[in-house]
């Protein structure tokens, strides 16, 4: 039992810096329902929604300025 809690301690945040898309997090939700016990799981999964929560706003906020920067920038081209 408290090797496996070290392996998610190491695992789960590294997995969740690299997701960034809503499948990615729900495949991260469904291991942890699927994998961990009982007693650790709801922390974990609380853990994960802020992560999503925090990471997809972040992806909102870049993907606006891109598209804001490229009408700027596009309408006086010639494309």
């Amino acid at each position: 039992m408290k090797d496996s809690n070290h392996f998610y301690e190491m695992l789960l945040p590294e997995l969740g810096s690299k997701a960034t898309s809503e499948l990615q997090f729900q495949e991260l939700e469904l291991f942890i329902t699927t994998t961990m016990d009982e007693s650790s799981r709801d922390n974990e999964l609380e853990w994960l929604q802020a992560k999503k929560k925090s990471r997809l706003e972040w992806i909102n906020i870049v993907n606006t300025r891109i598209i804001d920067w490229l009408q700027r920038n596009t309408l006086d081209s010639d494309i």
